[in-house]
Formats: structure tokens, C-alpha cells, sequence
């Protein structure tokens, strides 16, 4: 059919959208036509064809659509059938409606010339009724509720205005939080009898529970609803978990009024859209019975003698431009001989190599119906697994703009209070240049697996002149609403074996494999946003951070639980398991933490593109599943996710930290140790106590219903002092004691786990050897370089915070030096070492392997603990939890607070002359009591902070005053005081030059001073620095005298200098006054017993290392020279003990060109 004014196989001229307000009664005309008589229109203005992004489509004048809205609602009633009706057959429905208008006709209620009106069934239950008058509308929506007669039965039927589907749903949900209930699904029969009190129990709130049957004539068991208290509706997951006595779980699956529905299969979860019933052709099927349906060829266009595929089947994605030119061009040269181009179908598997999925075993379960077959061709895998994923990436809320703003239906953000500044701001919503994505582009990874696409990171370096301009101007004019294109946001999910059952696709991680287009701005962004995290995020949060450390979060775990078990405290850890974080979480959820971080509009468009238009593909043995459109996720494969990521997580961790209800562990007397992560790897410690640990899981679900993500209850587990039990049951595990768990590859337990550790790590080393084998193609410098890279490797993760048993280390040490001395060894076969371990450790150059010590290396790991002590930007929780340690169990006692309270008198650690404790009794010769009476008790009654020493004599006259021997009563108290409490009160006296000190009150803030020394007039002289950043890095400012010394306290500061001496940086250790330091770096370090002329005797700590430690503990006067000289002195019988020099010389020449044989011969 042809339309005047429409070019025949192209899109309507673009026309301005005509106001049909302006004509509202000719239009209401017309679409009374439509609905009254069935007669439809056929006009141009009725809207306008667009092509864009989300494809071809008519897209229908705004106007228009009010009107026919309005005019729909003026018209319209819905018939909801209610109860038994349910069950009635869709003609009998009509009948019964049909009935209904014949009763109120007989009646001639209303104009008898009205004729019947039209019904649209919208689902089973559901019927759009159009009247002929508004009257009969009306009429028909004020009755509400009505019976209908059949056969004497009587059927409810529900009458109600009609709505759009927009509205309908926004009704059903401010309803569900009036009238909130939940559906227990698919329930097993030894679980029913059940139901009811575990909803009670773990989520609370059961008011009524319905009979599990509409009919009561056909009784069945299968689904339950319940209605609930509204205020419980954040309580509730996606599975009630139902534990037998022998340990059986029953896991019941559970619906909400918020959950998804689809009217096509009637289910839970999914909608119209995404039902997995429906094929790809619009027929309905069952998806289980996929394998076993023929594979269909792609259809096959013929243009100008060349054979192509279409694009568009089984979900494939165009090919990008300059891809297509690659593979056309031999083509083209070979086109007068009729050869046809290659399909596309026929060139993807060599894409594919490049992509190998790991899910290759025999077949796979049903993702969510256990009762549904296995499937073992390649087509079904395939299915199950694009049904999993595309269901797992679906938001589950209620639809919405990405945009919307979350904190408006529960405010999680009023916790977190960081926010950008405004040059930070500025900094990420800068346009990008050529010269920022060159330098982008030449710090990502290379030989990396390239994206649907086809091309590399490589390509892109090399032809960078060519494609840089244009993807600049892509990525900026996402700026003015454009977006970034269908292929370069499309993805192939490639899957991961993790562990568990391989026939469960839930073991297994997806990662998305990205075109370097994509990758390219993700990892621009996140360079910006990575310099600026570390403002955001607090130090709990361990992972994808600048300068944070996952040992940090391992170390307070350990200690945490000491503590728990040392102190017998009834506090309970949890290490929670996020069920495919990454995953689930919603655009919503981190658009708006984006937001109140203040974020600003560039930076948020950015991400939106990245994410909002993005479809994805399943690739399982070589197969590629059809496209599908995500609704939430961060793509695990995309530089920017896990920034992301962390940023949306800080929102859930700043409500643990500040929630009133949940107490977590006291480590001082203002803070408490609550939550760690690392990643999506939770570990949360709470007093074992009803209030704090609903509190926990009340912050856990708020988190959930907002950002979709969900705890896995099942793969977490908690630890308890035995002496407990935990006051909630969640469906988590008990760790055992004696097992332990692996928190971030260390185990844990309430117990040692010394023992438990060293098995596993025993464990680990045999089987990274075996891996090697023989290692016939090594030399024996090359399985030393084995030894050190992997097997010790292992060895130095768990060294890293916590000492490793010496008989683990010794099974360790004895199985590399059998891989090194002899790899063919089985089982427990002896072996000869040639060389002893100790020299064997020595460098190269030195005439050993080069072999890392396991247990040197090990107490070098810890010692470095006391550095980072000294040298943290600020005392973090496990310092607090360290120091609480010791100070239980060596009964310290540090800080001049302690020290300010101590009583001058019946004082044990204070003590005359004589070795006695000060009395203040009544005896002969005693002034204690008198002076306790005129208020001189304590220690802080004789110093004085003002002046950073004792007060002077003068100011205890007047409250002594006459009272015998005060001032010799004074001097003695002040001699007997401990010389190491004074120390801690404060030096007394000048300062010498070069000393640095943080001002009370100066203005600006972050201001220090080092004193210069005394001016002409006798005030001190000081230069004045000031701190830039939070590493503590100090800048000069200038010079000034200070008039009035309010005897500030000290800091300590580092200057570092370069190799020829001159100052490189001056940094302020720990951002705090000296005394406030757990250590002070320049007064403590590490000795190595006696100098060396390669090494300091001692090493403080600003200066010490690992390797600097490791080195510090050789056995200096046994070395592979001093042997080797011993030895060839015994062979050629001459005293060769002087020549140990001439042998180090000797094997470094040999070193240096290579001649491992010699250099390991003279070794022997």
C-alpha cells in the first residue's frame, strides 16, 4: 500500500509534531470510531518514524495519546474476577459480562439505542470493558464490587476506573505497601506443614494465611499466600530456607507485590519481554525442550552476487565498519570470478577460538526448575545458561528512569557525608582529549582477548592516528544526549568454573568480554576516578582502592576473633557472601550514590551510556547465544565496574558504621571495629544480640532493596566463642573450630589454626610441583626461579600475617629442594642436596641459587608490621586491636593520659628513697594526706601542659601554704617519678633546632613548624610548612618568629633524600602529634647484631623494608665463598682463606655473562 506523500522503501519526511489538542473534539470523534465501530485511521500526523540506537519505530504525537488516554479513562472499566472466578474459561467470563449488560438493558437503566460495549482481555483475570457511554462507565465503576449469577453460583467480580500500565502497576505497588503479602512458591510437601511458622520466624509480621487452593473442590498443595505486616516488606529475600533435623534444606522460593510477573506463562520474576517461554519467533515453548528442536540456518539476502547472512538472526551484532572493509577486501579483488564472500556464520568460530568458555563438561541443570530434564547438546547448555544470565541481569524493581532518585523512597545515603570537591568535580567531567585516551591506551594490558569486534589493543596503538580523532568525538558527544552505539556496548559473557557441582551454572562467574571501543573510555574514567577514590571510600574498604592492602582486612579479621576467643566475648563474626554482586546491582542505586557524592552531570551521562544501551550474549563451547538487553549490572571485564562498585558499596558500609542499634567491637573509648570489605567480600562483627543483629540485617535488606543485591545465606558463615549460640537463625553455617574457614585465603577459626594452615599450604605446594612435573626442559637455575615464583609464592600470602609453623616451613623447605636437586623423584623417593639451604639462599652473584627462605622471609613479613605501624597515615583498627592484645597480655600500660591520673600516693611504681611507697595515713613524717586535703592527689596536679613540664614551685605555695617541708616534699615526688612516664608527659626545656611541631589553633589548617633557633629578640624562629594531600607530604611556605609559645606538641618528620644527598620530600609520619603515635619511627628499629660493610647496623623504621629485613638476618659468617674456599683449600692442600673476595669477584663476572654452569659448579 502506498501513502501519498511517503517515498516507497524509506521513512516519512520529518514533520512538526501537530497540537491535536487544538482540534480535541474532531479527535475525540475519530477515536470513537476506532473503539465504538472498529473503524481506524489512516494520517500521516499521527506520528513519526525514528531510527536510532533502539532501532526503527513509529513513535506516536504526544498530544494525541493524552487525548486518546483521556478519552480511554472516561470509558473504560477494568473486571477484575475474583476467587473461584479465577478458574472460569475465558468465553464463560464474557458470558457472565454479556449477562451482566443484558440485566441492566432489561432494566433500561440507560438509553435502550446503546448497543453492547467492546472487551479486550488485558490478562486471565483481567478484562478491559469500553462502554458505549460514559454513563454506563461510570455507573459501572461506582458499584466496585458486583456478584455474578451462574448456575445458581455466585462469582465476585471487582470493578474498577481504567488505568494505563504505568498507572496500574504504581497502584498495585502503593497498595502492596498497605496490603503487603508474599507467595510461597512451589512448596515440598514436607515443607508445608511448615511455611507458616518460618515466615513468622525469619521475616515476622504474619497476619493471614489463605487457604492454598481457589477452589476448595479441587484441593491442592503448591502455592501459599500470606499477608503480612507492611513494615516487614524489607525483610523479606528471595528464598525462605527450611532446615530438617537431619539437615536437609528445604529452599522456597518467594513472590512480593514489587516481584516481576508475566502474563504469558503466568509466572513469577520476569515479564512479557524476557519469558523464557517464548521463543525468538513469538511461539511459545518450553525452554528444557530447546536441544531437541533442529537448528535453524540464518535466512540468506542475495545483493549484487555476493551471499551475507542477515546480521540480525540468532541475536548476532552487525560487524563494525572497518572490520567489514578487512574482511570484503579479498574478496572484492576475486568478484569477476563469481566467488561468493564467506558468510559471517562461517568466519565467527575463528573469533570464538579466541574466547574459550570453560564450561565444556556433559551436561547442565535446569537454572531454576529442579523437577526440569538435564540438557547435554550444545544448543541446550547454551540455552540454559543465556536463561540464567539473562534473567540474573533483569532489574527486579519496578520499571523506572535509570536516573531516578532512589533516595527519595528510603534514604540510605543520609550516612555518607564525603562528597567531590569542586576540582575534583571538574576533573572527571572534563571532555576528553587525544593526548589523555593515547596515554590510556598505552597502559592497558595488551594480548588481551578482543571484543566482538575483532580488534585489539594492539590495533589500536598502531592505527591510533586513525581511529583516535574519531572515538574522541564518539565519547564527547555522549555530552549532548547521543549515545555510543549498539556494537560498541555489546558484550559476549564468557563463564568461569569457580567450584561446586559443574552441572549448576550458578558455580560459575561471568566475565564479559568488551570491545577495546568500550574499554578504552572505561579505563579513562577510571584512571580519573581512581586518583579521587581514597576521599570517597573509608580505609575499611580494602580492595581497588590507591594504597590499600587486602592484608590490612585479613590482619583485623585474625585479631578481631583473638580477641573474641582470648576475652570470651559473646560477639559473633559474620562473613557474608554477596550472591553475583557484581551482577545484580541496579543503575538506579549507583547513579544516585554517584549523585549524592556529588558527581557531576558528565561524568553520570558517561556511565549511563556505558551501561544504560548495553546488550549482552552467552558464549559456551563455541556457541553464542541470541542478544539480550541488560537492566542492571557492572560488568565483571570492564575497567570501570569494580570502581563503581565500590563507591555504591560505601552506602551500605557508612550505614553500618553509623547505625545506633548495632553495637559492634570496643577498640577505644570512641570507635568501634563493625564492618571490613574487600570487594563483595563482607566481614561484620556484632554483639550477639537480638536488637544489634536485626539492626544487621535490617541495614542488609534496606541495601537489598534498593541496589537488587542479595546475601547468599547460604555460603556465609559466622564464628562464636563456643560458650554462645547465636540469638538468630539466618540459615548460616557454624564455622568448625577445628576446620576453620578461608577468609581471603587464610584460614580463620576460634581456635589456632597453625596446624589447619600448614596442611593446606603443604597441600598447595605438592600440587602446584606436580603441575610441573619432571621439569625436564629446566636448568637448575630454572627451577629455582620455579621455586621462588610458585611454590613460595603460596607460602608468602599466608606469611604475610601470620607466623607459619616451623614444621610446616621445614616440609616446605624439603619439598623444593627435592624439585630443585632431583624433579624426578616420586612420592616419598630420597634425594642428595649439593648444596646446603642456607647457601643455597644466597644471591646468585654470591655464589648460591638465589632460593627465598620461606621462614626468614616469613618474620621479615611481620616485622614489617611494625613499620607500617609507625609510618600509617592514621591508627587504623587493627593497631587498636594489636595494642589491645599486648596490652591483656604483657599488662602494658601506655600514654599520658594514664600516666596524668596515676596517684602520687599508696602508688606501687612510685617510691621514696628507701624503696616505700608515699603514705597518706596519719603516721609521723607522712604529708600525704595534707596534701591530698589541700587537692594535690594526682600527677596531673604537678604538671603543667601549658608549659609542657612541671609547674614551678611558686604556684603550690599558696594551696600548701602552711605546711611544713613543702618545697623538699616537692623535689623528692619529682625525682621518683618514672623517667619513662616523664617521657611520655613530654621533653622539658628547649627544643634544639631542626625540631618540628604541630600549632594549636593556627590558621590555615594543616600548618607545622620546624624550629630555627632562638632570634635576636628571644623569640623562637621557626619555618613554616605546610601539608599537601593526605600522604602527609609536607610544603614549604616560609619563615616567621612566633611571639607567644603555647608549647605545641611535637610530630615527627621524615626527610627523604636522593642519591647525591639533596632534599627530595619531607613528610609528616602519621598526620598526628608524636605522642599520639603508636611508635616513633626514628627511636625504634631493627638490629642485625653487628655492622656490615654492605649494611647499616641497625635499621629504624622510616627506612626498613622486607627485603632489607630479609637480608639483615643471613648467616654472614658462614657464605658460599667462605666454603668454597675451605674446600678447594682441602683439594689442592693450600690455605686459600684469604681469597674468599676473589671468589665473590668470580662469580659476578660469571653472572654477568651468563655461565650458569661454571657458576654453579664452583658452588659444590
Amino acid at each position: 500500500m502506498e501513502v501519498e506523500g511517503v517515498e516507497e522503501g524509506g521513512p516519512p519526511p520529518p514533520e512538526v509534531q501537530v497540537n491535536f489538542w487544538e482540534m480535541e473534539e474532531h479527535t475525540r470523534q475519530s477515536i470513537g470510531q476506532c473503539y465504538d465501530d472498529g473503524v481506524f485511521q489512516l494520517a500521516a500526523n499521527l506520528g513519526a518514524v525514528v531510527i536510532d540506537a533502539r532501532g526503527k519505530r513509529f513513535k506516536v504525537n504526544a498530544s494525541l495519546d493524552e487525548i486518546k488516554e483521556k478519552w480511554l479513562k472516561e470509558r473504560t472499566v477494568i473486571f477484575i474476577f475474583q476467587d473461584e472466578a479465577r478458574e472460569l474459561s475465558r468465553g464463560v467470563k464474557e458470558d457472565l459480562i454479556r449477562a451482566y449488560e443484558d440485566g441492566w438493558a432489561a432494566r433500561r437503566l440507560f438509553n435502550p439505542e446503546l448497543r453492547r460495549g467492546r472487551v479486550k482481555f488485558e490478562g486471565p483475570n483481567v478484562v478491559s470493558y469500553v462502554a458505549k457511554a460514559t454513563e454506563v462507565a461510570t455507573w459501572l465503576a461506582q458499584k466496585g464490587t458486583i456478584s455474578l449469577n451462574l448456575k445458581g453460583k455466585d462469582y465476585t467480580v471487582t470493578l474498577k476506573p481504567w488505568m494505563t500500565k504505568q498507572e496500574l502497576k504504581e497502584l498495585k505497588l502503593r497498595e502492596a505497601e498497605n496490603n503487603f503479602w508474599i507467595v510461597a512458591l512451589r512448596v515440598p510437601l514436607e515443607a508445608m506443614y511448615y511455611v507458616a511458622s518460618a515466615a513468622e520466624g525469619l521475616v515476622g509480621g504474619v497476619k493471614y494465611m489463605h487457604p492454598p487452593e481457589a477452589d476448595r473442590t479441587k484441593p491442592k498443595l503448591v502455592n501459599v499466600k500470606l499477608d503480612m505486616e507492611p513494615q516487614v516488606r524489607f525483610r523479606v529475600e528471595d528464598h525462605l530456607m527450611i532446615e530438617s533435623p537431619s539437615g536437609e534444606i528445604w529452599k522456597v522460593e518467594i513472590a512480593t507485590p514489587f516481584s516481576d510477573w508475566c502474563r504469558k506463562c503466568w509466572w513469577y520474576f520476569h515479564t512479557e519481554e524476557n519469558c523464557p517461554r517464548q521463543s525468538s519467533d513469538g511461539s511459545p515453548r518450553r525452554v528444557w525442550a530447546n536441544s531437541r528442536l533442529p537448528s535453524q540456518q540464518a535466512p540468506v539476502q542475495h545483493h549484487q552476487g555476493i551471499q551475507v547472512e542477515d546480521q540480525h538472526v540468532a541475536g548476532q551484532v552487525p560487524v563494525a565498519p572497518l572490520q567489514q572493509q578487512q574482511q570484503l577486501r579479498p574478496q572484492q579483488q576475486q568478484l569477476s570470478q563469481q566467488q561468493q564472500l564467506p558468510s559471517q556464520q562461517q568466519q565467527q568460530p575463528s573469533q570464538q577460538q579466541q574466547q574459550p568458555s570453560q564450561l565444556s563438561h556433559a551436561q547442565l541443570n535446569h537454572p531454576f526448575d529442579a523437577s526440569a530434564p538435564s540438557v547435554s547438546s550444545p544448543t541446550g547448555i547454551l540455552e540454559y545458561a543465556k536463561m540464567y544470565y539473562s534473567d540474573i541481569l533483569t532489574s527486579r524493581r519496578p520499571r523506572e528512569e535509570v536516573d531516578a532518585d532512589l533516595s527519595s523512597e528510603l534514604d540510605m545515603w543520609e550516612d555518607t557525608d564525603r562528597s567531590l570537591s569542586a576540582t575534583d568535580c571538574l576533573s572527571l567531567d572534563r571532555p576528553f582529549t587525544l593526548e589523555e585516551l593515547q596515554h590510556t591506551l598505552a597502559v592497558m594490558a595488551a594480548g588481551k582477548c578482543p571484543g566482538r569486534d575483532g580488534l585489539t589493543v594492539e590495533f589500536y596503538r598502531n592505527c591510533w592516528d586513525a581511529v583516535g580523532p574519531p572515538l574522541v568525538e564518539v565519547y564527547n558527544k555522549v555530552l549532548i544526549e547521543e549515545n555510543l552505539g549498539e556494537l560498541m556496548t555489546f558484550g559476549v559473557i564468557s563463564v568461569l568454573f569457580k567450584k561446586g557441582d559443574k552441572a549448576s551454572i550458578r558455580n560459575y562467574r561471568p566475565i564479559s568480554v568488551l570491545n577495546v571501543s568500550y574499554k578504552l573510555l572505561a579505563k579513562a574514567l577510571a584512571l580519573r576516578l581512581g586518583k579521587i577514590l581514597p576521599k570517597l571510600v573509608e580505609r575499611d574498604q580494602g580492595a581497588f582502592v590507591q594504597g590499600r592492602s587486602i592484608f590490612i582486612n585479613i590482619l583485623t579479621t585474625i585479631e578481631s576473633i583473638e580477641v573474641l576467643r582470648e576475652e570470651n566475648l559473646n560477639m559473633a563474626v559474620l562473613l557474608l557472601d554477596m550472591e553475583k554482586a557484581y551482577n545484580r546491582v541496579g543503575w538506579p542505586f549507583v547513579l544516585t550514590t554517584l549523585r549524592k557524592m556529588g558527581f557531576g552531570p558528565c561524568f553520570c551521562k558517561w556511565v549511563v551510556a556505558m551501561y544504560t544501551t548495553a546488550k549482552s550474549a552467552v558464549q559456551v563451547n563455541g556457541h553464542l547465544s541470541e542478544a539480550f538487553h541488560l537492566s542492571r549490572s557492572l560488568r565483571q571485564g570492564c575497567p570501570l565496574a569494580p570502581l563503581s562498585f565500590v563507591l555504591q558499596l560505601e552506602v551500605q558500609l557508612n550505614r553500618f558504621r553509623k547505625h545506633p542499634r548495632i553495637r559492634g567491637l570496643r577498640i577505644s573509648p570512641s570507635r568501634e571495629c563493625r564492618v571490613k570489605a574487600l570487594a563483595d567480600d563482607l566481614f561484620v562483627i556484632s554483639d550477639n544480640s537480638l536488637e544489634s543483629m536485626l539492626a544487621v540485617k535490617e541495614v542488609l535488606a534496606e541495601y537489598s532493596q534498593l541496589s537488587e543485591a542479595l546475601v547468599n545465606w547460604n555460603k556465609s558463615v559466622y564464628l562464636l566463642p563456643q560458650a554462645f549460640a547465636l540469638c538468630v537463625e539466618w540459615g548460616m553455617v557454624r564455622v568448625d573450630p577445628e576446620k576453620g574457614e578461608r577468609f581471603l585465603g587464610v584460614l580463620v577459626s576460634t581456635q589456632s589454626m597453625g596446624m589447619a594452615q600448614g596442611a593446606v599450604l603443604q597441600q598447595k605446594v605438592v600440587s602446584k610441583i606436580q603441575s610441573w612435573g619432571f621439569a625436564g626442559h629446566l636448568s637448575l637455575f630454572g627451577r629455582a626461579m620455579v621455586v621462588n615464583i610458585a611454590l613460595f609464592s603460596l607460602v608468602g600470602f599466608v606469611g604475610a600475617v601470620r607466623e607459619i609453623t616451623g614444621s610446616t616451613l621445614s616440609q616446605v623447605r624439603r619439598l623444593a629442594a627435592r624439585f630443585v636437586w632431583k624433579p624426578r623423584a616420586k612420592g616419598q623417593e630420597g634425594f642428595v642436596s649439593k648444596l646446603a639451604w642456607d647457601l643455597a639462599t644466597f644471591p646468585r652473584e654470591q655464589g648460591g641459587l638465589g632460593l627465598i627462605d620461606p621462614q626468614r622471609r616469613n618474620q621479615a613479613q611481620l616485622r614489617k608490621w611494625l613499620a607500617n605501624v609507625a609510618m600509617a597515615e592514621e591508627k587504623e583498627d587493627w593497631v587498636f586491636l594489636a595494642e589491645r592484645r599486648l596490652q591483656r597480655e604483657w599488662q602494658l600500660s601506655r600514654g599520658d593520659d594514664e600516666v596524668l591520673v596515676q596517684t602520687l600516693f599508696e602508688n606501687p611504681f612510685i617510691l621514696n628513697n628507701d624503696g616505700v611507697q608515699f603514705s597518706a595515713g596519719p603516721e609521723a613524717g607522712a604529708f600525704g594526706r595534707s596534701w591530698i586535703r589541700r587537692g594535690v592527689l594526682r600527677i596531673s596536679d604537678l604538671w603543667s601542659d601549658l608549659l609542657g613540664g612541671w609547674k614551678p614551685l611558686e604556684e603550690f605555695r599558696l594551696p600548701l601554704y602552711g605546711l611544713r617541708r613543702v618545697e623538699e616534699n616537692w623535689r623528692t615526688l619529682l625525682q621518683v617519678i618514672l623517667s619513662d612516664w616523664q617521657a611520655l608527659l613530654g621533653p622539658e626545656g628547649l627544643d634544639p633546632p631542626g625540631t618540628w611541631y604541630a600549632p594549636v589553633n593556627e590558621q590555615p589548617q594543616d600548618v607545622v613548624w620546624k624550629l630555627q633557633g632562638l632570634s635576636e629578640s628571644g623569640f623562637r624562629k621557626v619555618q613554616e610548612w605546610k601539608r599537601v594531600g593526605p600522604t602527609g607530604k609536607l610544603q614549604l611556605l616560609g619563615e616567621k618568629e612566633i611571639s607567644v609559645w603555647q608549647n605545641p606538641p611535637q610530630i615527627r618528620v621524615v626527610e627523604y633524600r636522593d642519591g647525591r644527598n639533596l632534599l627530595d620530600s619531607v613528610v609528616w609520619v602519621g598526620n598526628a602529634p608524636l605522642c599520639s603515635l603508636p611508635i616513633d619511627p626514628r627511636a625504634w628499629g631493627w638490629s642485625q647484631g653487628r655492622p656490615s660493610t654492605t649494611s647499616p647496623a641497625c635499621y629504624d623504621l622510616v627506612s626498613f623494608s622486607t627485603q632489607e629485613s630479609y637480608k639483615m638476618t643471613r648467616n654472614q659468617s658462614r657464605t658460599p665463598a667462605a666454603v668454597a674456599a675451605a674446600r678447594w683449600s682441602a683439594v689442592l692442600q693450600l690455605d686459600l682463606q684469604d681469597c674468599t673476595e676473589d671468589f665473590e669477584e668470580l662469580w659476578r663476572v660469571l653472572f654477568r655473562i651468563g655461565n650458569s654452569y661454571l657458576l654453579s659448579y664452583l658452588g659444590r
